[in-house]
């Protein structure tokens, strides 16, 4: 089983620390007009639908997503998580591109931890209004906080195989076009979620992410619903999640789900819950820092660091040369006009200049250069 090694804490830090430096230039950059997007470190949640991406979300984030059916995932939902030490609490907003009057009213949001409203409205935004079970636009949430792990995360539309009556009978190719613009981007991690109540062999989570990443460097498997594994394939799971079938290049994660009917658990008693869970004898030979939504996270840290380690040398290269270009074009259109004096001036030069060509003009003379 591939383990990924534990890396210093200090290391760990500066790592954030240059990420979240790397995607605040980003930021910035982009919304000075940059003509293209730059693809920067990050994780994606796929799976089936109602497979648990939203509980892993929620793990990862702290942040409680509805339980309500109709809410499941209907558009890529991005959370960024920042830290800002001049904050004394968290604070929580939320954006959708090209839609203001959103925007105005998520600009900032008092209850970080409880914000269904937020995605409600998202739905009635992106959904409902248009009368469409699946938007491909983003829901981005900006989590900024004092101690906040730096991290951008992306949980995706589930796949489906099949449509209900009244239903685009073109919503799977759909929601795998999404899916797909996500995962093929080489900078970013696929958080396949497997869930244990269903054949391995038939999720689609693992097959779309071995499309795009046929190593399965990127790609790190988490098994939800433990708690509904059926009578008698409790050994079968195990063998699995320790990585005897169906190998991983990481192995396997498992963490267990927060249910309908626990919806109103905090964070901290839904952790209790999963750890009592899996104290059961049966998960005794899965290691401690292989499941539950502790191990989840730091296992997943751990990632993040060497892939970031990795790429941001990369990004800073591309947003250099990003900046470069923009430079060049600043130089090419001259010296700027900085007062309403020199901004006379060169009107009245302009207008010298243009004199002779328009004495031409009026006098009919063809024969005159008007260039």
């Amino acid at each position: 089983m591939h383990e990924t090694p534990v890396r210093p804490t200090s290391a760990l830090f500066d790592a954030e620390s240059k990420y979240q430096q790397v995607i605040d230039t980003i930021n910035r950059i982009q919304n000075h007009g940059l003509p293209h997007k730059l693809s920067v470190p990050k994780m994606v949640i796929i799976g089936d639908q109602s497979s648990g991406k939203s509980s892993v979300l929620e793990a990862l984030t702290k942040l409680s997503f509805p339980r309500d059916k109709d809410m499941c995932t209907r558009f890529a939902t991005q959370v960024n998580l920042r830290r800002n030490p001049a904050l004394d609490k968290d604070i929580l907003s939320a954006r959708i591109e090209g839609e203001d009057d959103f925007n105005n009213l998520f600009s900032t949001i008092q209850s970080p931890m409880t914000f269904d409203g937020v995605i409600e409205q998202a739905v009635v935004v992106l959904c409902k209004r248009k009368n469409t079970d699946i938007s491909d636009k983003v829901l981005e949430i900006t989590l900024s906080g004092p101690t906040l792990t730096p991290l951008t995360i992306v949980d995706l539309p589930g796949f489906i195989n099949t449509t209900s009556d009244g239903q685009d009978k073109s919503l799977p190719n759909t929601i795998s076009g999404i899916n797909k613009r996500y995962i093929q981007d080489h900078r970013t991690i696929i958080l396949a979620v497997v869930q244990a109540n269903v054949d391995l062999n038939t999720t689609r989570a693992l097959s779309e992410a071995a499309e795009y990443d046929p190593e399965g460097g990127r790609t790190i498997p988490i098994v939800t619903k433990p708690d509904c594994i059926q009578n008698g394939l409790h050994p079968d799971w195990i063998e699995v999640i320790l990585n005897r079938k169906k190998t991983m290049r990481h192995g396997y994660l498992v963490m267990r789900n927060t249910g309908y009917d626990q919806k109103n658990l905090t964070w901290e008693a839904a952790r209790q819950e999963e750890q009592r869970f899996f104290e059961s004898h049966i998960w005794n030979a899965v290691p401690t820092d292989r499941k539950g939504r502790d191990a989840v996270k730091k296992f997943l840290s751990n990632v993040l660091f060497e892939h970031i380690s990795r790429e941001l040398p990369i990004v800073k290269r591309e947003v250099d040369a990003a900046i470069d270009m923009f430079r060049r074009e600043l130089d090419a259109l001259g010296t700027p006009i900085a007062t309403t004096v020199v901004a006379r001036e060169k009107l009245v030069e302009s207008a010298m200049r243009l004199q002779p060509q328009v004495v031409a003009f009026l006098n009919a003379d063809y024969d005159h250069n008007y260039l």
